[in-house]
């Protein structure tokens, strides 16, 4: 318990931990270390033993009163059920012993309720139920004549309230309310022999059966049908440890207070980091905008490890990045120093030629190869329109559409591929990996010689997924590099050759995946029986902004660096949740050394 306290504050970093922590908290109030002190403080309250005898005459009453029927299932405890985790004044007792439990008979549901969106009587659902809490979110009713009549599931005093069939079930709640509710088929109840609140408190019992050992103790025994299912014997089964009824009112003060705690520090954590979000979309806003972004980025920059704190900020500084190369801002220098030569067309004799004269380049290559029957002659494209260009180029770019880089786009083999299939190694979507090609996990098939030279895979060829569940995945792309003979690639994938004289593949991947351009290409996805799909006009008729093909490089060189940056960031973020989850594992370690 004491590496637990020492950390608190460190393990509430990471909002996820909460719930960890609170089970650790529970675990250790159900086994009498929360109140250790309280016990030496307080020696003299009166024994659990007694509460057990109360308890037992209460029931026997209501057995007599004929308000409840003996139970068929026994209290007792076998000697090799017993916890030995509780203080030694502590008591154990089955749930069977503690209160009436029961849940709403299948027949009675199917005979005599009818549910209605309005009505007399709201009932209780399994979908009520949750972390503790009942959600009066699409609460249905029943007549009053049904839940007379329906008495034992019928809910008119303070009871527990645990989920037995489906997704929820295990998940454990207090009734308190002063109208009359009733069961729902997939929720139980306890109503503790509690009448004068002199026996048990029931916040305790809750807490108890949230707690890893209860909630071990409630599924030992859950069926495991298509759909789990968890039945009355099943609860009054449940073994509960009993402190005195003042520590247990102890254990519920202080739970409460230190899950006030956790709530407030993970509140903290959560607005500390919404405010980091909130600086970095700023921050990042400003460098996208700025027109000398280099001021901005020194900014940025002092402020690293305090803000980029969050896998997600990482993220939006890689989009950032991303977008701020394909807009030629992240080379203003490179072209200052560089730019001096250069020339070619319109604007200047020798150096480095603009894009423009690029394109004509490749439009004079494009028309051999039409000629030689190399390639097949493109439908025309529209022309670019105004809209069309969201930002002003820097000196040498030029806007053009994708077609217009291309040498051939083509679709993959639509035959079937499996390991072994056949002699050609087939490159499928899970090859697709952070713009490169993984050439583990190859699946091949026998392609004739005319498929293999139609589908066949040069270095520098673009590959670009064209389908998929995913709007996430569709239109990302790789660039094949130390590619083998005999590669193919499968039908939910496209090859774009381009003419690598003029052109960087891996440029063009960084245009593919800038923030601009996904959502050019999310744009016009369709979907077809769940399945997201771009086709070869779409993939086409995408414009870009095409520097000339030093400064290609030299942007590729840089986004590489900065990548570099993030992913050190990024090991810096994994790193420090690694600690702290080895302090979380370390804590319940100590926490659960002695609770088996």
């Amino acid at each position: 318990m004491k590496h637990l306290l020492q950390h608190f504050k460190t393990l509430t970093k990471h909002p996820q931990n909460a719930e960890e922590l609170k089970g650790l908290i529970l675990q250790l109030a159900i086994q009498g270390k929360l109140t250790e002190n309280w016990r030496q403080e307080n020696p003299n309250v009166e024994s659990a033993s007694n509460l057990l005898k109360r308890i037992k005459a209460e029931k026997q009453k209501l057995i007599e009163d004929k308000i409840i029927k003996k139970a068929r299932e026994s209290g007792e405890i076998d000697v090799s059920e017993k916890f030995e985790i509780f203080p030694l004044n502590w008591e154990q007792a089955k749930l069977v012993d503690l209160g009436f439990s029961t849940k709403l008979a299948g027949f009675e549901n199917s005979k005599y309720v009818r549910l209605k969106d309005e009505g007399e009587v709201p009932v209780i659902m399994a979908r009520n139920i949750r972390k503790n809490k009942i959600k009066e979110e699409k609460v249905k009713y029943i007549d009053l004549k049904t839940s007379l009549l329906l008495e034992r599931s019928a809910l008119t005093k303070p009871s527990l309230l645990i989920t037995s069939i489906g997704a929820g079930i295990g998940d454990v709640a207090i009734f308190d309310k002063e109208e009359r509710w009733h069961l729902a088929p997939n929720t139980a109840k306890v109503e503790l022999f509690n009448e004068h609140n002199e026996n048990l408190n029931i916040v305790y019992v809750l807490y108890y059966l949230l707690s890893p050992i209860g909630q071990k103790e409630i599924f030992k025994s859950v069926t495991t049908t298509a759909q789990p299912s968890l039945a009355t014997k099943a609860i009054r089964d449940v073994i509960v440890g009993i402190p005195p009824l003042e520590e247990q009112k102890a254990i519920v003060a202080i739970v409460d207070e230190l899950f006030k705690e956790v709530e407030q520090l993970e509140e903290q954590t959560k607005n500390s980091i919404q405010l980091k979000e909130d600086f970095v979309t700023s921050a990042l806003q400003r460098l996208t905008e700025a027109d000398n972004i280099y001021e901005e980025w020194q900014f940025l920059q002092t402020h690293f490890t305090e803000f980029f704190t969050e896998k997600s900020t990482i993220k939006q500084l890689r989009e950032t990045l991303l977008q701020l190369a394909v807009q030629g801002k992240l080379t203003s220098n490179w072209r200052a120093t560089n730019y001096s030569s250069l020339g070619g067309g319109a604007e200047g004799g020798g150096g480095i030629e603009p894009a423009s004269e690029l394109l004509k380049r490749i439009q004079t290559e494009k028309k051999a190869l039409i000629a030689q029957k190399k390639v097949k002659k493109e439908k025309p494209l529209p022309p670019i329109e105004d809209h069309e260009k969201p930002y002003d180029l820097p000196k040498g770019w030029v806007w053009c559409r994708f077609q217009d880089l291309m040498k051939d786009l083509r679709y993959g083999t639509s035959k079937k591929c499996d390991y072994n299939l056949g002699n050609n190694p087939v490159l499928r979507i899970p090859n697709i990996s952070n713009g490169r090609i993984d050439f583990e996990d190859i699946k091949s098939t026998n392609l004739s010689d005319k498929e293999l030279r139609d589908l066949s895979l040069l270095n520098n060829d673009l590959l670009l997924i064209r389908s998929n569940g995913s709007v996430a995945l569709v239109g990302r792309s790789a660039v094949v590099e130390n590619i083998d003979d005999g590669y193919s690639f499968a039908g939910y994938l496209v090859r774009v050759r381009v003419f690598k004289d003029y052109i960087s593949s891996r440029f063009l991947h960084l245009i593919l995946e800038s923030p601009s351009i996904r959502k050019s290409i999310e744009g016009p996805i369709r979907t077809t029986s769940g399945v997201k799909n771009i086709n070869s006009t779409e993939i086409s008729q995408l414009v870009f902004a095409i520097p000339p093909l030093e400064e290609q490089k030299a942007i590729v060189k840089k986004v590489n660096s900065l990548m570099a940056l993030c992913d050190s960031l990024e090991e810096h973020i994994e790193n420090s949740q690694t600690h702290i989850e080895q302090l979380m594992q370390s804590c319940l370690r100590e926490v659960f050394e002695n609770s088996n």
